[in-house]
């Protein structure tokens, strides 16, 4: 989509993989886990550190331009990256045996969301984990309007550019994955890089096996 390749050629590309990712390796180890999905994968930290730890790591995002980022940085590593959506997913049933989808549920309608989970879910193997980490309803861009969006984020560029931008609250998420033994539901905040944000970032982090 196109929109989404503006993003990255406006360079929104991070590089360092998030704490949280880098503290869960020892329970995917534990697990047993082998096959993982980066599901939207933007330009491949996440996806980069996960082959670096040993596994099998497979990548599809929305944006041509992001994979094509990815596929030019993948350090000697192998890793399967491929261009698709939440609602087209390329992967087989019970494939993979952890599924990371940092960020990338939030950006649809309602049915979407429930849709996007359900494709997630066919493709997960009984027993493994998801990580999910979504925007919250306290978040400061909730219920924005474009004009009063300020600052470069994705959340923010698809508010500016009208697409649709899901803010999830507690019960909502405990129903989405109601079929799931949820270890962890926890709502974090932390200062924006930015002065007109003075309210903090708000956002869920979930992390629950599939039953």
């Amino acid at each position: 989509m196109a929109v989404w390749d503006n993003i990255y050629s406006e360079g929104s590309i991070h590089k360092i993989p998030s704490k949280e990712i880098v503290g869960l390796i020892p329970s995917l180890k534990a697990d047993g886990v082998i096959e993982i999905l980066d599901a939207g994968c933007g330009t491949g930290r996440h996806s980069r550190y996960l082959a670096q730890m040993g596994f099998n790591v497979h990548g599809f995002d929305i944006s041509e331009k992001a994979i094509k980022i990815a596929e030019s940085d993948k350090n000697g590593y192998h890793i399967d990256y491929r261009l698709g959506t939440l609602s087209s997913l390329p992967y087989a049933s019970n494939s993979m045996d952890f599924i990371l989808a940092n960020h990338s549920l939030e950006y649809g309608c309602d049915e979407d969301i429930r849709k996007y989970i359900i494709g997630l879910d066919g493709i997960l193997k009984k027993g493994k984990p998801i990580f999910v980490r979504v925007v919250s309803k306290q978040h400061p861009f909730y219920e924005a309007s474009p004009e009063e969006i300020y600052g470069f984020s994705h959340v923010g560029f698809c508010i500016k550019n009208y697409l649709p931008v899901h803010f999830f609250s507690e019960d909502e998420l405990k129903a989405l994955f109601k079929g799931y033994d949820i270890k962890r539901l926890e709502h974090v905040a932390h200062k924006a890089d930015h002065d007109k944000i003075t309210i903090p970032l708000a956002e869920w982090i979930l992390l629950a096996y599939k039953q």
